[in-house]
């Protein structure tokens, strides 16, 4: 009984996992194709304002990623500590797909910015990350950088964008200084292991 109640938890967070893999690509690619609109308007004269929202939206979908991503990191390690259980309560080692993903993918205790995994950097889990973190970056960056030089123009018309530069800095570096705080201290990722870490020692 007991370990048929663990199963159907272990079914549920390897379907959560896909599901929040499968939710990150779906949101990347809507964002690509909002931004590759956004860009090709803002080359139009009477719509080269566009170009402005380019970089919030950038921010924006790292952080919905991200948000997808911490969804993934709780499923893997539910998962974990659930296979664990499994084999201790059927006193062998059959379920090793937790062993499996810190080799194949990322270490779960290991230190990590988002997907970016200092226990495996060279992973192809990191590389994505980085491709997408450098793409969004350098798109974010060109972008800014047409913002400046049509500030002079847009902001004789709409005086409250004289603040455009320094919100869209200011609040870019927020998010990001949240990631870091966020992902690298682990504070609720240590709070869940805490938790699993009774439920492994329980004897039930």
């Amino acid at each position: 009984m007991a370990t048929s109640t663990l199963s159907a938890q272990l079914r549920r967070m390897r379907a959560m996992n896909f599901k929040y893999h499968a939710l990150f690509f779906r949101q990347i690619n809507f964002w690509i194709a909002v931004n590759g609109v956004l860009l090709i308007n803002s080359l139009l004269e009477p719509l080269r304002a566009a170009v402005l929202l380019v970089p919030f939206l950038v921010l924006y979908a790292a952080m919905q990623g991200a948000f997808h991503f911490h969804y993934i990191i709780f499923a893997r390690r539910f998962a974990r500590a659930l296979e664990q259980k499994i084999n201790q309560l059927n006193g062998n080692h059959l379920l090793i797909a937790y062993q499996l993903e810190e080799k194949y993918l990322f270490p779960l205790d290991a230190p990590r910015f988002v997907g970016v995994s200092l226990g495996n950097p060279l992973s192809f889990f990191s590389a994505i990350t980085l491709h997408y973190g450098i793409a969004g970056t350098l798109l974010w960056a060109l972008t800014l950088y047409r913002a400046w030089q049509l500030m002079p123009q847009l902001a004789s018309n709409f005086p409250p964008l004289d603040f455009y530069l320094p919100v869209a800095i200011v609040w870019t570096l927020a998010n990001l200084i949240y990631l870091a705080w966020y992902f690298i201290g682990r504070r609720d990722e240590r709070a869940v292991q805490s938790q699993l870490d009774q439920f492994l020692a329980s004897g039930q």
